[in-house]
């Protein structure tokens, strides 16, 4: 598969692990959004026909927390925070109202934890 189409194939996938709605213009309005770039620019990253810069990858990989290496090559764990490519995968195989609903349980489990006493969390 041509390098840029990988490349989009996964931004796409950094924007699913992200929560952002499946709908094409929603995901150019977001990249554009937390860049400051157009969103005609974002579309052409989005649609496989331009890669970024440098500096591009960089920046996007830092705004939607996921390795740089990865989004520029598919290389190593997507995440920082080490979320593996096959729940990346899986993420990217939900539907939109999967994807909201997945998302917001974590969520409300995240903030279940940060209110859990120290000596629960540790548990």
């Amino acid at each position: 598969m041509e390098t840029k189409l990988l490349f989009a194939r996964r931004l796409e996938m950094a924007l699913d692990a992200n929560g952002v709605e499946s709908v094409p213009i929603e995901r150019k309005r977001h990249l554009a959004k937390i860049t400051g770039k157009s969103e005609r620019h974002m579309a052409n990253y989005l649609d496989g026909a331009k890669l970024p810069t440098m500096e591009g990858t960089i920046e996007l990989a830092q705004k939607l927390n996921v390795s740089c290496e990865w989004l520029a090559t598919g290389r190593g764990s997507m995440r920082l925070s080490g979320l593996t490519d096959q729940q990346a995968e899986f993420l990217s195989s939900l539907s939109a109202a999967e994807k909201e609903r997945f998302f917001r349980a974590y969520q409300i489990i995240r903030e279940q934890e940060d209110c859990a006493p120290p000596q629960a969390r540790a548990a």
